[in-house]
């Protein structure tokens, strides 16, 4: 059986995509599986393992990594013979740290997890070892840490996740998330995103912006939510080529009628080259409320962030904002 384990802060009521994405995943390949969401104040101390499960993949977060050690001790003294995998943006860039820190932790995969977890749950449970397994590259290990290859999930795989753990467990959430990318097109030095410390991967792919749809309205008809957040990095891609499929997918929703609202993010030299049309369509298609990275004006942090943003285009993009009544928060970089 494969255990999902998911150590959140402050009872977060925000959904892990990438382990809701596994979970359906696994569910669609008739692979058994739990989902379990701890909290670092309590759930951490009492959670108990028995031995119906002899995989565990664990997300690791920076603010949570610590108390994630206390968890994979436990399982380990409970099940000596079951694997502990860790998974996340944390993981893959602090892998080096992770694996010295927590000698209990069998694997680390590097990058976007969902196939790979399963390929191995696969090949364990027939009792293959894994290090013979195709997917070696992403995978470093206790004995082997010196694979540094980043897996990325063929979005064309991507499923519509319908089953929410975070959205069954707790009735008064009323904000669902949703992915419409991975990746992003920056290439920021302070930024995880792009597994970056000894790993340079810059990538970004899109899901067919009609799946980005019929998922929302899927979610809606299941749960009554309107309010989606999109758990991209930023909603955009690069280019004449990123308007152009921003501005499809809000067509697309102005004209299904249905009548969402839209948080997301966006980098502020993405807007550059906006028309006054794609300001009012994003309006119009729900988005009522972006996080706009501007992280600094100061042209020396600029460049050591690896960011170019002009005092003008901030001005016009803010400009734009209020005319449209679109509510925004800025995003700085303060170290």
């Amino acid at each position: 059986m494969l255990q999902l384990v998911d150590v959140v802060k402050d009872n977060l009521l925000k959904e892990n995509m990438q382990l809701e994405v596994l979970y359906t995943i696994a569910k669609k390949a008739d692979c058994p599986v739990n989902y379990l969401r701890l909290d670092i104040e309590k759930d951490v101390i009492d959670a108990e393992f028995g031995k119906c499960a002899n995989f565990f993949c664990l997300y690791f977060d920076e603010n949570t990594a610590r108390y994630s050690y206390d968890l994979v001790r436990k399982i380990k003294s409970v099940n000596p013979s079951s694997n502990v995998c860790g998974v996340g943006y944390f993981a893959t860039y602090a892998y080096k740290k992770i694996l010295e820190e927590c000698q209990e932790i069998d694997y680390i995969i590097m990058g976007e997890f969902e196939e790979p977890v399963l390929s191995m749950v696969r090949d364990f449970e027939a009792g293959k070892e894994i290090k013979y397994s195709e997917y070696l590259y992403c995978i470093v290990s206790q004995k082997d840490a010196s694979n540094k290859k980043i897996n990325r999930l063929d979005l064309k795989n991507y499923p519509k996740v319908l089953d929410r753990i975070l959205l069954n467990k707790n009735k008064k959430i009323r904000i669902a998330s949703v992915e419409g990318s991975r990746g992003c097109i920056g290439n920021c030095t302070f930024c995880a995103m792009n597994y970056r410390d000894d790993i340079k991967d810059v990538n970004w792919t899109g899901r067919d912006i009609k799946d980005i749809l019929n998922e929302m309205i899927a979610v809606y008809e299941k749960y009554k939510i309107k309010v989606f957040l999109f758990a991209d990095s930023a909603i955009e891609m690069a280019g004449e080529k990123g308007k152009i499929r921003l501005e499809q997918l809000c067509d697309l929703i102005i004209k299904s009628g249905y009548k969402f609202s839209i948080i997301c993010n966006m980098r502020a030299s993405g807007f550059k080259g906006w028309s006054d049309r794609l300001f009012e369509k994003i309006k119009l298609a729900g988005v009522s409320e972006i996080l706009v990275g501007i992280e600094s004006v100061n042209r020396d942090d600029q460049k050591l962030y690896n960011k170019s943003i002009s005092k003008e285009l901030i001005k016009k993009v803010i400009d734009q904002l209020n005319k449209n009544e679109i509510e925004y928060q800025i995003g700085f970089i303060f170290f």
